[in-house]
């Protein structure tokens, strides 16, 4: 599981190179963007959306949708493939993070830190879950599977804020 650990890092890496390569190179950069890239932009918003609210890390997708605003993908569509994404993927991860438990945790993060959250969300509860995703900081569903939070829990201060985030995000930033 190292492995997996390494590639997280690796695809984290690249999202960032991608979007301080998007500030930089705007115009080479739409004139890059292919029929096909328009195409399947849209689904490549929701996978990798998907896969960075599955894989812990530390790229919010709130990252994505900035980036797909620099390459000029209507802002609409963008928004709806992000939150499409992040549903999917926090989903995902809660559930594998449910079934595994700490087996899958335990391969991204040490004792210490899993140790630190847990003392924060018992001292806090749920509100420190509601915080993370509403925030682009770290959001890890995979975690709150772990714990055995129950799923309504999950979805009203974890689904429910990290959306509104997102919206909020668009409001004010976009």
């Amino acid at each position: 599981m190292k492995g997996l650990k390494i590639t997280s890092i690796l695809i984290s890496s690249i999202l960032v190179l991608i979007l301080f390569l998007s500030f930089f190179i705007k115009e080479n950069l739409e004139s890059l963007i292919t029929y096909e890239m328009r195409a399947y932009g849209f689904v490549f918003i929701i996978f990798i959306t998907g896969f960075l609210e599955i894989i812990p890390q530390f790229i919010a997708p709130h990252l994505i949708l900035v980036n797909s605003q620099i390459v000029g993908f209507p802002i609409f569509y963008s928004v709806l493939s992000v939150i499409i994404g992040v549903i999917i993927g926090a989903l995902i991860g809660f559930y594998l993070g449910k079934r595994y438990g700490f087996k899958i945790v335990n391969d991204f993060y040490s004792k210490k830190e899993i140790k630190k959250l847990r003392e924060k969300i018992e001292k806090y509860g749920k509100w420190i879950i509601f915080i993370a995703a509403l925030s682009p900081i770290p959001y890890i569903p995979i975690i709150f599977g772990s714990i055995d939070m129950d799923w309504r829990t999950f979805l009203i201060f974890g689904m429910v804020p990290r959306i509104l985030g997102i919206v909020i995000m668009v409001f004010f930033f976009l």
